[in-house]
């Protein structure tokens, strides 16, 4: 496992989206509609979320709403905080 990241020959990693569904409110993750994705992020699984160039704020960008998020330290913003120290993608499966 390396501490760095390192892309191939054309600096791109895949990150495969296998399923895509959408569910009506209430489902198992909230009471309003969302779209659930199980996703296959290759050799990125090799890799903290500090070690990607650019996620934290790729990530921020795109899902504004995860600063209500309070997982790991309870509080708002936990979840993006742990983003950003550097976390291993939870092993779902």
């Amino acid at each position: 496992m390396s501490d760095s990241f390192n892309s191939n020959d054309n600096g791109i990693k895949d990150i495969k989206f296998l399923e895509i569904k959408h569910l009506n409110g209430p489902n198992i993750w909230t009471y309003y509609p969302v779209l659930e994705a199980i996703v296959d992020i290759g050799e990125l699984e090799d890799f903290p979320s500090d070690k990607i160039p650019g996620f934290y704020d790729r990530l921020l960008q795109w899902l504004p709403t995860l600063i209500e998020h309070r997982c790991s330290y309870e509080e708002r913003g936990g979840f993006l905080r742990r983003v950003k120290e550097g976390t291993w993608p939870w092993p779902y499966s």
